[in-house]
């Protein structure tokens, strides 16, 4: 936001930690939300801005958080009700499985809410909820509220010890490389593709895809993307491979480049028009290549 910078630079700053520490992003730096039933998979951190009601990913019928979620959503009325889970953010993100959230009854003004850099670095320093939240906001006020078990210690287990459930295994191996081997780039790149071999794994692919993202490496980004999308089986993540080459496609400095999202993105509603996350594609497609205005009725 061009207004407002502050709260980029919040989300920068998380982007950096998570990339450090070996925790796949995904950054969606376009004006508009994420498009309606985007294929997220597997969320359990979720930090973004600035619609008034839930909106994106989270309409779709199917989605669901992983268990212990932290999803925050900034904007200055995001719980001003907490019951309905179709308005406002706090009860949506919640009713979606979220485990913890923090919410604005009122409008704070953007100095005045917590603060996500600082939120996020507490919770994966260990502190709890509480504590992080705290932290976080620079004055107490009525507008400000925590939502979830204040003791709760989401990043408790970073190191790798707890419970090693099989659903983790993928983003474990990556987490664990990443801190290992983040001193020699071309070995952890090494290691990381032998796991995605090993594993058979389109997450551990698209993970290191992610990371080239965050890292200014676009260039290298789109093979990983492909590698990935070979590896999927699932057309949802399929199709979340070709949206991750089209966002590249999308930022292009080059105009030409930036037009060959259309029929990409025109390919992508047709080839998953089963799925109801081809919505996402239909909605960046209306976006990019506008329909024409209905004709002008004559008076």
């Amino acid at each position: 936001s061009k207004k407002y910078p502050q709260g980029d630079q919040w989300l920068e700053a998380i982007i950096k930690e998570h990339v450090k520490m070996g925790i796949p992003t995904l950054i969606d730096s376009f004006p508009d939300t994420l498009p309606t039933n985007y294929p997220l998979r597997d969320m359990a951190i979720y930090y973004g801005w600035y619609d008034w009601n839930v909106s994106g990913p989270f309409l779709n019928p199917n989605f669901r958080f992983k268990k212990g979620a932290i999803a925050v959503h900034l904007h200055s009325f995001s719980a001003a009700q907490i019951r309905n889970p179709q308005i406002n953010w706090v009860a949506p993100l919640l009713d979606r499985g979220a485990a913890a959230t923090l919410g604005n009854v009122y409008e704070p003004y953007l100095e005045m809410t917590h603060h996500f850099d600082i939120f996020q670095d507490r919770l994966l320093k260990g502190y709890t909820l509480v504590e992080a939240a705290y932290m976080a906001v620079p004055v107490l006020s009525w507008q400000n509220l925590v939502l979830g078990d204040p003791l709760y210690r989401p990043f408790l287990h970073l190191d790798g010890s707890g419970e090693k459930a099989d659903g983790d295994r993928e983003y474990r191996a990556f987490r664990l490389a990443t801190d290992r081997w983040s001193a020699d780039p071309a070995k952890l790149e090494s290691m990381l593709h032998e796991a995605a071999d090993k594993l058979h794994s389109g997450v551990v692919a698209e993970s290191i895809g992610l990371s080239d993202v965050a890292q200014g490496l676009v260039g290298l980004a789109p093979v990983e993307f492909q590698r990935a999308k070979s590896l999927y089986t699932a057309p949802a993540d399929k199709l979340r491979m070709d949206l991750h080459l089209i966002s590249l496609k999308r930022n292009s400095d080059d105009a030409k480049v930036r037009e060959e999202a259309i029929p990409m993105l025109k390919q992508a509603k047709e080839n998953y028009k089963t799925i109801p996350e081809s919505a996402a594609a239909a909605a960046w497609l209306n976006i990019v290549d506008p329909p024409a205005p209905p004709p002008a009725k004559a008076k």
